[in-house]
Formats: C-alpha cells, structure tokens, sequence
C-alpha cells in the first residue's frame, strides 16, 4: 500500500492549482465546485451586507456579492449555520409566491431569472409571502423574507477579477424595460425598500452618468420636476412608496442590461 502523503499529494496539488487559478483569498473558506466564498457570520441589514460583500472584494482586488444560484452547489453544507443572506430576490415585483421569477444580484447575470420548481433548494414550505422578497439560507433550505423585518449572516462571492471593478469608457445601453415591462415602480408597503443612494442633478443624462461611473449601480429612477436622481445598489428593484408623493410628476427608469 502506497503511503497516505502520497496518495493525497495528486489531490493537495489540484486544490492548490485551483484556488491559484481562481485568486481565492486564504479567509474565503468555501472553495469547492468552482466557487470561491466566504461566510460572515456578522448579523446585519440586506443593504450592509451587501455593502460588506463589496469592500471585501475591494481589499483583495476583486468583484465579489452576495452568493447567487451559486448557492445550490453548496446548500447542503450550510444546514447547521445560522440564517444567512443570499441575493435570490424579488425586489423588482412579486407577481405570485411560486419558485419562478427571482433574479439575482451577481455581476455579469443581471438578466438571470429562475425558472423553477428547485426543490432541493427550497424549503418545503417556502416561499410563502408575496412580501418577502429577499431570501436567507436557514437549515440547510432557502426562505424568503422581508427586507424590513431581517437580520442575519451573508455568504460573499468572488464572480471577477481587478479588471471588472473598472467602469469601461465609452457608450453604454440604458434600457426602460429591463428585465421587463414594470406596471409599478412602488413597493406596496413597507417591507421592503431595495439599496438606494439619492441624489440631485439637473438631467437624466447626469442621473444615468452617476450610474455608470459606479460600479455598485443596477439601474437608476429620475424625476425631472424635483430634480432627484435615485441610484439602485447592488440588486435591481422598485423603490419605496414614500417617493410617490413628493411630485405629481412621472418617475422614469433605466437599468443597465450589461451590469
């Protein structure tokens, strides 16, 4: 029988190969199936720990979010953890409670959208509230939640390298009806209020500029009356209906297709 260190010399080698390959910081401590992630066991909002996620790629040169579907590669390792956020939402509306029709805030997948059922990612139960629109790993299953009423843990994600984090130059496509054709542009309560940085410019051009000049960016509203340029962070959604009466004027919205 050959020696045990020579055994596992072919494997050690391949995993040290792998995480070189990918640039996988030392304290990123989930590195299997092509994935590179840390978990935070740090209780916060949904808009910190994404925040979180973000400046800890920073500090590596890298891209990292919230853990997308990704999360299915290694659901079944986090069955004794505490409830951690992932970024699987409905911020951009909630027609039904099924499985279908959640995106997800990952670089690169702005256009990526479930298409069901996932059972083996989802608890039995869930989801089950047209309000709960963002998602926490709790027992190994996912469960939606409202963004008002949730605290937790977070999964970060490496999805790029130094490269990504710089904003191209030249002309890039805003689009109104990106992912889709929205009927609202208001939650319908106060659960959920997305990732918002608000500011004053005096053009829509401004407005869509501010946002492509940051790269947390997703899509922007802009009301021209009021002058006010909404900034979306992180994941693409509606904003808060407290918006609705500042001005008896229309709000506009452009996302950014290639975020």
């Amino acid at each position: 029988m050959q020696p045990l260190y020579i055994l596992l010399y072919p494997f050690i080698i391949n995993i040290l190969r792998y995480v070189q390959a990918v640039n996988c910081p030392p304290s990123f401590n989930y590195r299997m199936h092509n994935i590179c992630a840390v978990l935070i066991n740090r209780t916060v909002d949904f808009c910190t720990a994404n925040t979180i996620c973000h400046e800890m790629g920073l500090q590596y040169t890298l891209r990292t979010s919230l853990i997308g579907m990704n999360v299915t590669k290694i659901i079944g390792n986090l069955s004794k953890v505490p409830p951690t956020f992932t970024s699987i939402n409905k911020l951009l509306g909630n027609e039904n409670t099924l499985r279908k029709g959640w995106y997800v805030g990952v670089p690169g997948y702005a256009s990526y959208i479930t298409q069901g059922p996932d059972d083996e990612l989802w608890h039995q139960t869930q989801p089950n509230q047209a309000n709960e629109l963002i998602t926490v790993i709790s027992g190994g299953k996912l469960h939606d939640v409202s963004q008002s009423r949730q605290f937790a843990g977070f999964l970060c994600e490496r999805v790029g390298d130094s490269n990504d984090l710089l904003n191209r130059s030249g002309t890039e496509k805003f689009s109104a009806t990106f992912p889709k054709r929205l009927n609202s542009f208001y939650f319908p309560d106060n659960q959920n209020e997305g990732c918002v940085n608000e500011v004053e410019v005096k053009t829509l051009i401004e407005c869509a500029k501010l946002c492509k000049l940051e790269i947390r960016c997703r899509s922007i509203y802009y009301n021209n009356v009021i002058k006010k340029c909404i900034m979306i962070l992180f994941v693409d959604s509606l904003i808060s209906s407290n918006y609705r009466p500042q001005s008896k004027s229309i709000w506009v919205r452009y996302a950014r297709p290639n975020w």
